[in-house]
């Protein structure tokens, strides 16, 4: 299968997921929808060799604003943004996940990213965390 058509199955199972839980399907039935919609993700990211870096600026907020505000864990956005590596950014976001586990937000964080869809990520290519956006190729 192409990296379009994962990529399409990622879209349609998100989607999907989102009309069942409008609808107020069965938990069973949304858990389950949660789950194709985690595998297609995972092979979207495989397929394309990208890594989920963080949330887009905006629902990176949001979520820091879900788990507490905490002000040691505030997203890379704005001008951290630029002047942060894409793996400074990943890492601030597990920081985040963590506090989230240990604050007993868990379940709310699982349902809020499960609510992302892929356009809602921040990704990069594979051996890109590091790299910084002014360093060139030379």
């Amino acid at each position: 299968m192409s990296a379009d058509a994962i990529l399409a199955r990622a879209r349609a199972t998100s989607e999907t997921l989102e009309h069942a839980r409008a609808a107020g399907k069965p938990a069973a039935e949304i858990a389950a929808l949660q789950h194709l919609y985690t595998e297609a993700v995972v092979e979207t990211v495989k397929a394309t060799r990208t890594v989920l870096v963080c949330p887009q600026p905006i629902k990176w907020h949001e979520f820091w604003q879900l788990i507490g505000s905490p002000r040691e864990l505030f997203p890379l956005m704005l001008a951290g943004w630029s002047t942060s590596t894409d793996g400074d950014k990943r890492a601030r976001f597990i920081a985040q996940l963590d506090h989230a586990k240990r604050v007993g937000l868990q379940d709310a964080a699982e349902r809020f990213l499960s609510n992302l869809g892929t356009e809602d990520w921040h990704t990069t290519l594979l051996g890109n965390l590091d790299r910084r956006w002014w360093e060139d190729d030379a």
